[in-house]
């Protein structure tokens, strides 16, 4: 395989590759994160199943305190210190009355030492006359009967459960066990080696960040930033739930989708590289007979050449020696040596074809006339314009030596002019001229034809492109010539190009030849 082609193959191979491997790492790297992020959700979910279980633990600690504020018989010391060790959540009944002032407990020498411990916790609330939260409308009736009041106080946050009572217009009260209560929380959660999750801790904190139950076996950090946190519901909105996790926990994950990838990745790497050797063996299949048709039309052409060289001369001979008093066979004579001609135009073009795809064309020049040489080819083409009516018109100015190519120049006429016997009959005017500009000469070959659209003028210059392929347009052609022609024109230094409208076309040939001096100085 050629060097070229191997590079060719590479880059067809290797950016596809680049750009998968890239958009496959950005992919990754998307999803990944798309991953974590549903897992911190996910885990926000789970502090917030956590956290209605608090609230509904709450809610019934609250249901319980109403029934039995309502269910007391009576308001004496006595009975409130058997009342309350109805239940465990009791930690210390009190009675404030409608002036704001505690009734009880009262610190006398009848006071119980959890009485005098309960009024030095909350001094500072009845110092300060507070009247919790309950409100009076213009009716004189509160519109909160019940509610909650939290204060801090030692190491920590304290509960009171208050209930208005209208007839007394009194409020009773509860100091809640806030240790009792924080083991019917705990109650609520899992045990502490429970985790659905490896590697990862859920903890329930005070306000001072003071763990008060966790699970899970992961050990974060002092300063860790948790993946997911949530405040506690009221009243111990104060305490928070958080879930830590290690940072390579979602690793495999990662891991899992980066080798999916990967395997992706290599899969159509392999299909690539199938395809291209594929798509190489068909190639050189196809180059291989389309240098076989070369090589069989190449042969061909050249049996066929000489031959017709015999042909065309022995026909020309014949020509000669026929009378003009029998213009019948003259006339039949000349359409011989005509077609021959056209045959070997044709022959000649083919065999430039091959040539160009083999080794390319060489250039013989050599110092001669090239108005001659237009003479000469208009002499062959004299006959089959007159039989299609088309009047020449010759405007040669060219008439010194220069250095050129004479079979490309009669190539590049004889396609010309066979253009506009086949496609601009209908004008039945051919006009030729020849200038010098500098050190080029410049050759048009006009006529009155119908026209090229301006969309189709490069089209005319691609090999085996036709504007026409009916059957019905009575022309007949390769699509070889005005490409061949261009390509020959630009091997000579010049270039061919067109312009044509409605009232016709010409063909500007250009040419580089020097004159006698020139090539002397050039060598």
């Amino acid at each position: 395989m050629k060097p070229k082609l191997i590079t060719i193959f590479m880059v067809i191979i290797l950016t596809p590759l680049i750009f998968l491997t890239w958009f496959g790492d950005r992919l990754a790297k998307g999803e990944y994160e798309e991953i974590k992020a549903r897992f911190n959700d996910l885990q926000l979910d789970r502090l917030e199943n956590i956290n209605a279980r608090i609230e509904k633990l709450l809610n019934e600690t609250e249901r319980d305190f109403v029934l039995l504020i309502d269910d007391m018989q009576a308001t004496s010391p006595e009975y409130l210190r058997r009342y309350a060790q109805k239940y465990h959540l009791i930690q210390q009944m009190f009675i404030l009355e409608s002036n704001a002032k505690l009734s009880f407990p009262k610190i006398n020498p009848t006071a119980t030492f959890n009485e005098v411990s309960f009024y030095e916790r909350t001094k500072s609330i009845w110092d300060s006359r507070i009247h919790f939260y309950y409100r009076q409308d213009e009716s004189g009736l509160t519109d909160q009967k019940y509610g909650w009041y939290t204060w801090f106080w030692g190491d920590g946050i304290h509960l009171i459960f208050w209930r208005w009572k209208r007839l007394s217009a009194r409020i009773i009260g509860i100091e809640v066990d806030k240790k009792a209560l924080l083991i019917d929380v705990i109650g609520q959660l899992p045990p502490p080696k429970k985790s659905n999750i490896s590697n990862s801790r859920t903890t329930l904190m005070d306000a001072k960040s003071r763990v008060l139950h966790q699970w899970g076996m992961y050990q974060p950090d002092i300063h860790e930033r948790p993946k997911a946190r949530l405040a506690v519901k009221a009243p111990l909105n104060t305490w928070s739930l958080k879930f830590f996790a290690a940072d390579n926990i979602l690793d495999e994950l990662d891991n899992r989708i980066s080798s999916n990838i990967a395997l992706s990745i290599v899969v159509i790497t392999l299909s690539l590289i199938g395809l291209s050797y594929y798509f190489y063996k068909e190639n050189s299949r196809e180059l291989k007979e389309a240098f076989q048709k070369v090589s069989f039309v190449n042969k061909v052409s050249h049996e066929l050449k000489t031959p017709l060289t015999n042909i065309t001369m022995y026909a020309e001979l014949l020509e000669k020696s026929v009378s003009e008093k029998d213009p019948k066979s003259l006339g039949s004579i000349k359409i011989i040596v005509s077609e021959c001609q056209r045959l070997g135009r044709l022959i000649h073009n083919v065999l430039t074809v091959a040539s160009k795809q083999k080794n390319g064309v060489q250039l013989t020049k050599s110092l001669g006339n090239i108005d001659l040489v237009i003479d000469s080819v208009m002499d062959i083409f004299r006959l089959p314009l007159k039989t299609r009516n088309i009047t020449i018109e010759m405007d040669l100015e060219r008439d010194q030596p220069v250095y050129f190519d004479p079979d490309i120049v009669r190539q590049i006429l004889g396609n010309l002019i066979n253009n506009v016997e086949k496609y601009a009959s209908i004008g039945e005017s051919l006009r030729i001229e020849s200038r010098l500009e500098g050190d080029k000469t410049m050759i048009v070959v006009s006529d009155k034809g119908p026209g090229i659209p301006k969309e189709k003028i490069e089209d005319v210059f691609k090999l085996f492109v036709r504007l026409s392929d009916k059957l019905t347009d009575g022309v007949t052609g390769t699509g070889i010539g005005l490409s061949i022609s261009r390509d020959l024109a630009r091997l000579h230094g010049g270039d061919l190009g067109l312009k044509s409208d409605q009232k016709g076309t010409s063909f500007y040939l250009e040419l580089k030849t020097p004159g006698d001096r020139d090539e002397n100085t050039s060598r």
